[in-house]
């Protein structure tokens, strides 16, 4: 008889559990695939405060080489502060981040900012600012997955290679900031709201490219996120930060094949922690 349980899940939400129909996830293979996984960013009770006001108490948090991991929370909470902090960008008051035991200052990741039409040089067509950042990997010693036309194709942006960053659409903008990001070739991608003017279609090329890129590069990918539907869909761990100050309150590992049960329990979660 089939077994009609449905994941552990780990803890207990306020609400009973909705069954959804289960569906093939598309990290299943590279989940098998995965060995013994390299601790690759450690994040260990890291606070932060600006003036008065306190944004992160003791955040702790573990990605492991070759994970998608999504930060969730509200408005505000303090996600894009870990992530400059995490980035390099930031100090914290308290605690430390390490990436493949290192300063964050060290590493060069692929980055995509939240203000990503900055990130852009725009005196560089669409072909030009993604070229610079593949031929920088290179001559620093990286194999990128993606040479730069592919990417181009892949993400479904050849009709905008020869148009400037002022001629771009905010969601065309935002999938070149994604390209030339993957371009730089690192094994740390950090990713700060990337699919926030992405349409669907845009939204879908993107996941699709990103999960081929951790695939090849056996990549580590922090990513911020404020849709369930996304964080689920391509996340090996979904963690959920409480209001201001913030602290992780939950962290979801998604099993393979429990979509929906996993999307149902999200939402839920993420409706109680607003109450």
């Amino acid at each position: 008889m089939q077994d009609r349980k449905g994941p552990d899940l780990g803890y207990q939400v306020p609400g009973n559990l909705v069954p959804g129909t289960r569906a093939p996830s598309p990290i299943s293979n590279l989940n098998r695939a995965l060995s013994t996984p390299i601790m690759t960013i450690i994040i260990e009770n890291i606070s932060k405060s600006f003036s008065t006001r306190q944004v992160l108490s003791k955040v702790t948090l573990t990605v492991n080489r070759g994970e998608i991991v999504t930060i969730m929370g509200e408005n505000g909470c303090g996600k894009t502060t870990l992530f400059n902090i995490v980035a390099g960008l930031l100090e914290p008051d308290e605690g430390s981040v390490s990436i493949n035991g290192q300063n964050p200052r060290e590493v060069f990741p692929s980055i995509v900012f939240q203000d990503y039409r900055e990130s852009l040089f725009p005196w560089l067509t669409v072909r030009q600012n993604i070229e610079f950042a593949y031929t920088k990997s290179v001559k620093s010693g990286k194999r990128p997955p993606f040479e730069t036309e592919g990417l181009i194709e892949a993400l479904g942006i050849k009709d905008l290679a020869d148009r400037y960053p002022h001629e771009l659409s905010g969601g065309e903008a935002q999938l070149v900031g994604i390209a030339r990001a993957l371009a730089f070739g690192s094994e740390v991608v950090l990713l700060d709201e990337p699919s926030s003017s992405l349409s669907f279609d845009m939204e879908q090329r993107f996941h699709e490219v990103l999960l081929k890129y951790r695939e090849k590069m056996q990549a580590t990918v922090l990513l911020i996120s404020h849709d369930p539907r996304e964080a689920v869909h391509i996340s090996n761990k979904v963690v959920v930060l409480s209001k201001n100050p913030a602290r992780v309150i939950r962290c979801l590992d998604i099993k393979p094949g429990y979509y929906n049960e996993f999307l149902n329990e999200l939402i839920r979660l993420l409706r109680w922690r607003c109450q």
